[in-house]
């Protein structure tokens, strides 16, 4: 599927991860809400891609693209807990969206 990249200017880029205290995110992007319920293998792998390829998706990077017939986003962005080991701090993080209904 084609991703629809764009950079959110509103997220925090000059920050360090580690660094206290953890900049606020903003809300998510215009017609946008944050996904709730369950995350399918393929919309895991997105956000884990997102994620983990700083030099393909910076900081701030929002992407967009349809999974199985559905449109959804990920936006890099500034978290306080590390899902993937349980720490709390501030870590490079990936939240998903939804077209807003």
């Amino acid at each position: 599927d084609t991703l629809v990249i764009a950079q959110d200017p509103r997220i925090i880029t000059a920050h360090r991860a580690g660094q206290l205290p953890c900049p606020k995110n903003p809300a998510p992007p215009v017609g946008y809400t944050y996904w709730q319920g369950g995350v399918s293998p393929a919309l895991q792998a997105l956000a884990s891609k997102v994620e983990n390829t700083p030099a393909e998706f910076p900081m701030g990077t929002f992407v967009q693209t349809c999974i199985n017939g559905q449109v959804v986003a990920a936006r890099v962005e500034w978290h306080t807990f590390q899902g993937m080991t349980g720490k709390t701090g501030c870590f490079r993080g990936t939240s998903l969206f939804r077209p807003r209904p």
